[in-house]
């Protein structure tokens, strides 16, 4: 089975089958992060599932943004809150920075 919206990419063994979350594409996070350390990250989340010869693979994958652009891209397009957006992408920036 594969679901979403929990925004974090994810696998659970649920009796006998597998339950995925291949991630989030615009509102990814770190969800065990204090609320006042939150913030988006500046990746899509995506999932690979294969089959071949009755065996499964999963590869979990991301893909970086140009944060910058993606920022850009925000404050131009008129959205409700982008300010608010643009500061969750900020925050993620300043923590990389802190590491």
């Amino acid at each position: 089975m594969a679901g979403g919206h929990t925004h974090t990419q994810q696998v659970r063994q649920i009796g006998e089958g597998l339950f995925l979350n291949p991630g989030s594409v615009g509102v990814a996070y770190i969800y065990y992060l204090p609320k006042d350390e939150f913030h988006t990250e500046p990746w899509a989340e995506y999932a690979i599932l294969s089959h071949d010869q009755g065996y499964s693979g999963l590869e979990f994958r991301r893909a970086y943004y140009d944060l910058e652009g993606l920022i850009e891209t925000i404050r131009r397009s008129g959205r409700p809150h982008a300010d608010h957006t643009i500061d969750d992408y900020r925050k993620s920036h300043q923590s990389d920075s802190q590491r």
